[in-house]
């Protein structure tokens, strides 16, 4: 449903004439404008200046500050949001990895293992071959073996990550180089190692043992993070993202992001979750917390603010989602959890307490009650805080904590391209069972209906960035009709509740007098596809112009 189109007139009216002595910066007008503003959701002019908006609503009002200077722009009636919000990504570390790793072709076995010759066959000086992703379903049980990639690399060791982040496929090589053929290796009990009926690791290992391998990998330069960063600007602007959340930082990223700010090169809002015992880092939690507590002294206008990501649980791709109830036809696992209660609640406790958000990686049901109730015993110990805890992922959420996020103050975050492809459905319903699989995973419809403020998120590159693929698989929901949201709802979602994820709303999020001038222009009416039933379009939908603080930061 088309929210009603009624313009701000009145308010805008007023503030245009108190600031004609002082003329806007640039104007855009003729446009058919959806401002998220839910008191005056529809405009058809904005004018900026400084980096703000000074006038939504009518032509006439905006075009009451043009002067002399002003830069005014036509909009032809195009359709505009505001600068969308990603609230989970891993941008720097992604682009990291296009710029130093093989990108796997994974459109099947056979050409997936043909990339990783040609890729080795043409970087014969690299002492490692590092690669990424390998997708769900591909191989049987989801954990391929180390004698397919010994038969086309077999003296230097192979490393690649699959689609989720949560596993690595390694050859004979790799698997030796780092001692997962030790019996006596000793490593943390959430380390998981794929291995056969004598013992031996047979090629896949998964979550914290993914952390002991990292310090093998080649050494991350400051240099190579800085080249990642200011890449990683071309795929967020091209996609209409203004403003996110980095799941993962240290120093060294951070340092990365304080010099594209220095050079005028970072163009959005980037807040930062920082690396804490992860599991695919290796690092203690002392060292991690003391960068935590060193992050502020790189925060600016544009970075920050910042928190810490912790791993609450695994995936339901590895049955290591942590769940109330047992996995089908496996009656003694519920999943893998983490951290016993006393420990994460005394951290939680803590860091609200010193003003850092916890981002909470959290799919199955039980790890989300966890990381609510973490919260809200916070939440009473310091009921002053003002920081905003991010769980995030929400696969699957019990009946009963579906009105707690709007309760505690958070957003509900769910990442709708992890939902996309038909292998991947399929390979969840094989895991949890058909019932579940279709009305108890992502459930955007029963988070807004239990009065909570969404968050759609990417994830990426776990999943495509493309928010356009996310808002046609969260409001077609072909797998699970039931969960589907509206056009609207959607919108709000990527923009409005991504800024409340990353506690920015006030400043962003929605095209209002006094907010960032961050704004998007679009190859077609998003509306006009859902009024017409043409769902499967949103997804071709491109983005023409980003603008970011009143500058064009992307051009089509």
């Amino acid at each position: 449903m088309r929210p009603t189109r009624l313009l701000c007139v009145i308010t805008c009216s007023l503030i245009a004439s108190g600031a004609t002595a002082q003329d806007a910066d640039r104007i855009f007008s003729n446009g058919n404008i959806y401002t998220v503003n839910t008191d005056a959701p529809w405009a058809e002019a904005v004018a900026i200046r400084d980096g703000k908006f000074v006038a939504v609503g009518t032509n006439e009002n905006a075009m009451a500050l043009a002067g002399s200077g002003s830069d005014v722009v036509d909009l032809g009636g195009r359709f505009v949001l505001p600068g969308l919000v990603d609230a989970h990504t891993h941008g720097i570390t992604a682009l990291y990895s296009r710029q130093n790793w093989l990108v796997l072709d994974n459109s099947s076995p056979e050409a997936l293992l043909q990339s990783v010759k040609d890729y080795a066959d043409a970087n014969p000086d690299k002492e490692w071959i590092t690669g990424e992703t390998w997708p769900p379903g591909m191989f049987p049980n989801d954990a391929p073996e180390a004698s397919l990639l010994d038969d086309i690399v077999p003296n230097r060791p192979v490393y690649l990550v699959d689609q989720s982040g949560h596993s690595a496929w390694m050859n004979t090589k790799a698997l030796e180089l780092m001692g997962f053929n030790d019996p006596d290796l000793e490593l943390d009990p959430r380390a998981v190692i794929v291995r056969d009926e004598n013992g031996n690791p047979t090629g896949t290992v998964r979550e914290f043992a993914m952390g002991y391998a990292r310090q093998f990998l080649p050494e991350r330069t400051l240099e190579e993070w800085t080249n990642a960063s200011r890449a990683m600007m071309a795929d967020y602007h091209s996609n209409g993202f203004t403003a996110t959340r980095l799941a993962g930082g240290d120093l060294d990223r951070l340092e990365a992001l304080r010099t594209l700010e220095a050079a005028g090169d970072l163009g959005m809002y980037i807040s930062v979750a920082m690396d804490y015992d992860r599991f695919d880092e290796f690092g203690t939690k002392e060292e991690q917390l003391a960068a935590l507590r060193q992050s502020p002294d790189y925060g600016s206008e544009l970075i920050g603010p910042m928190g810490l990501k912790m791993f609450l649980d695994g995936t339901q791709l590895g049955r290591q989602a942590w769940n109330f109830d047992a996995y089908p036809g496996f009656p003694d696992n519920f999943g893998d959890q983490f951290y016993e209660d006393d420990e994460l609640n005394r951290l939680v406790d803590e860091l609200t307490g010193e003003g850092f958000f916890v981002m909470a990686h959290a799919t199955g049901d039980r790890a989300v009650n966890q990381i609510l109730n973490a919260i809200e015993a916070a939440q009473t110990n310091h009921p002053d805080a003002t920081v905003r805890h991010h769980p995030t992922h929400n696969i699957q959420i019990s009946v009963d904590d579906i009105p707690r996020f709007a309760e505690l103050g958070v957003a509900a975050e769910l990442s709708p391209q992890l939902q996309v492809t038909e292998e991947l459905n399929n390979t969840i319903v094989g895991l949890l069972g058909e019932a579940i699989a279709r009305s108890r995973l992502w459930q955007a419809r029963r988070l807004i209906d239990g009065g909570n403020e969404l968050a759609l998120a990417s994830d990426w590159t776990v999943s495509p960035l493309s928010p356009w693929l996310g808002i046609e698989q969260v409001v077609t929901r072909r797998f699970a009709p039931v969960t589907a949201i509206t056009m609207e709802e959607a919108i709000r979602a990527y923009s409005y509740g991504g800024a409340h994820a990353i506690q920015k709303e006030d400043q962003i999020g929605s095209i209002e007098v006094g907010k960032s001038a961050d704004m998007i222009v679009l190859s077609q009416d998003l509306f006009q596809l859902e009024q017409e039933g043409r769902l499967e379009e949103i997804s071709e939908t491109r983005v023409l112009t980003t603008v970011f603080r009143g500058d064009t930061v992307y051009q089509e």
